[in-house]
């Protein structure tokens, strides 16, 4: 055992070994391309074909109030409890503001009505929605707010207090007063 700890003493202090480099001047460590004198050199401009941005949000806007139906129909689903709510959002006033269509009107939820005010983003396709609540509403509290990133398709609550786990609202194309829900199946296995 005491012989590998001198193995490694000799090792380290055995001299490097002599490699042959060729010698080189100090005007030469800086690498210059040659090209021959006979190649003439074209530089060409960059230039962007089109534009990344293809349409007008303002002009976008415009079409979206025109577009947008006065009247939603969804249903609230938390994910806290097994409660359903059906809300029903009637707009009495969409406005298009440059680049954002605001959105006034009123949200039943259940049978409570209350005021509702709303933007939906024209470039970016992003709704938010804030009931003013002035009380508790079975999983809704006062300060929350519904925030859909793709339209009106699906739009989470946002609590104004980090210990609620929050719920979703889902919007339907047309508004049904008797509406069947799809039973549950179970598999056998």
């Amino acid at each position: 055992m005491l012989f590998l700890p001198q193995i490694d003493l000799w090792i380290a202090n055995e001299p490097a070994l002599e490699q042959s480099f060729p010698k080189t001047n100090a005007s030469e460590t800086l690498l210059q391309p040659k090209l021959p004198s006979e190649t003439p050199i074209e530089i060409v401009p960059y230039v962007l074909e089109g534009s990344v941005d293809n349409f007008d949000p303002v002009v976008r806007a415009k079409e979206l109030e025109r577009q947008i139906s006065p009247q939603w129909c969804g249903e609230y689903i938390s994910f806290n409890e097994e409660n359903d709510l059906d809300i029903l959002i009637t707009f009495s006033e969409v406005k298009a503001t440059g680049q954002l269509v605001n959105l006034r009107g009123e949200m039943q939820i259940g049978k409570n009505n209350v005021p509702v005010v709303g933007s939906l983003n024209a470039k970016s396709n992003q709704l938010e929605l804030i009931p003013y609540l002035g009380n508790l509403l079975i999983d809704l509290e006062p300060g929350g707010s519904f925030l859909g990133l793709q339209g009106n398709k699906i739009l989470g609550w946002n609590s104004p207090r980090l210990d609620h786990p929050g719920g979703r609202l889902e919007i339907n194309n047309q508004c049904f007063k008797d509406k069947s829900k799809t039973p549950v199946i179970r598999s056998l296995w």
